[in-house]
């Protein structure tokens, strides 16, 4: 991998982070005295304003170029949730939620067409995992009633956090091939993941 593609692997990595305000917006904004509904439509505006960053990002990068919209969408966003820290009152909250939605996202198209002109036909496949897996970061999700455990990111939470082992019925159950077997049809009871 060229070594551009490892600092786009990072900035990714680092601008996934951006994503935790939006928690923290909703627990603000109801600590200061906003209904859940009001905290509710400053998170709506933040991802109704990124539902078009893709198009926005990807016009962006072939007018003014890749590179140019990547520093463009992290700049203006980082501009953007500062202001936001300062917002007071739901109007300016709002608003400013619903610019950092596209500003927060218009990097994505341009940095995906930059990692295709970085990287030749045969290493695209590995490249773009390794994006995937930036953008995931590390992920870890936590079942009620379970300790955090690691899990695989790219998986739905019942394949990629299996309960853990604590008997030894608790490994996966696949039909059997044996020539009795063979000829029923397979029920889901013998699946469990």
């Amino acid at each position: 991998m060229p070594p551009a593609a490892w600092i786009l692997f990072g900035g990714s990595f680092v601008n996934r982070f951006g994503s935790f305000v939006l928690v923290f917006l909703v627990l603000y904004l109801t600590d200061e005295g906003f209904s859940p509904a009001e905290a509710g439509a400053a998170v709506s505006a933040y991802g109704a304003g990124g539902l078009g960053a893709a198009l926005l990002g990807g016009w962006l990068a072939d007018r003014l170029g890749r590179r140019n919209t990547i520093a463009l969408s992290m700049f203006s966003a980082a501009a953007t949730m500062l202001a936001l820290s300062q917002a007071r009152g739901l109007a300016p909250v709002v608003v400013l939620s619903g610019a950092a939605g596209p500003t927060s996202e218009l990097y994505r198209p341009a940095s995906a067409a930059l990692l295709t002109d970085l990287l030749p036909p045969g290493r695209r496949i590995t490249g773009f995992a390794l994006y995937r897996l930036a953008h995931r970061g590390a992920a870890r999700r936590a079942r009620p009633g379970r300790s955090r455990r690691p899990c695989l990111p790219a998986l739905p939470p019942r394949v990629a956090c299996p309960p853990p082992s604590s008997t030894s019925n608790s490994r996966p159950r696949f039909p059997s091939t044996s020539p009795t077997r063979a000829s029923r049809t397979p029920s889901s009871e013998h699946f469990s993941l």
